[in-house]
């Protein structure tokens, strides 16, 4: 298979970017009934923390810096068929982070571009490794531009206070 890029899983990261970035959502507009996502139930439904009633998923694409892309994954395992979690989350807003600045986006939005203006974008495919197993996901290497263009995510910097909640 060609283009296989190699992603250790990155957990500890991933929850640490979750945790920063609840802490700075929730800072910045207090006025929101902000809470971590604390029961496996919430984990399950692809929930990281909660706006109200609101779920809110977040991912961290550690090598968008490098790539220019977000890799925004449509099959979790190709062996088994088993769909990327953007697919079977129950979030309704979904959080894309390069680690420097936050994309804002509708889950459904991000689902109709998959099904629409993406749809003719090669896959990649994403060699994972835990724990002495090894699987293959499949994704869209979407730019950030492309991102932007097509969805209109609400922007905002980690470091600074000038982005809107969606």
């Amino acid at each position: 298979m060609a283009n296989i890029y190699t992603f250790a899983p990155k957990y500890a990261e991933g929850q640490a970017m979750e945790q920063a970035l609840f802490t700075i959502l929730s800072s910045r507009w207090p006025q929101y009934d902000w809470r971590m996502a604390t029961d496996r139930e919430d984990m399950t439904r692809g929930i990281d923390f909660w706006m109200g009633n609101v779920g809110v998923q977040v991912k961290y694409d550690v090598r968008c810096a490098e790539t220019g892309n977000f890799f925004i994954e449509t099959i979790a395992n190709e062996n088994t068929g088993q769909k990327g979690g953007i697919h079977s989350s129950q979030a309704t807003w979904v959080v894309y982070t390069d680690g420097k600045t936050g994309y804002v986006v509708k889950r459904t939005a991000l689902l109709d571009a998959i099904r629409g203006e993406w749809l003719r974008i090669p896959r990649k495919a994403a060699l994972n490794r835990e724990g002495g197993k090894e699987w293959v996901s499949l994704g869209i290497p979407v730019t950030v531009k492309q991102f932007c263009n097509v969805l209109q995510p609400k922007v905002f910097c980690l470091s600074s206070d000038t982005a809107s909640v969606p």
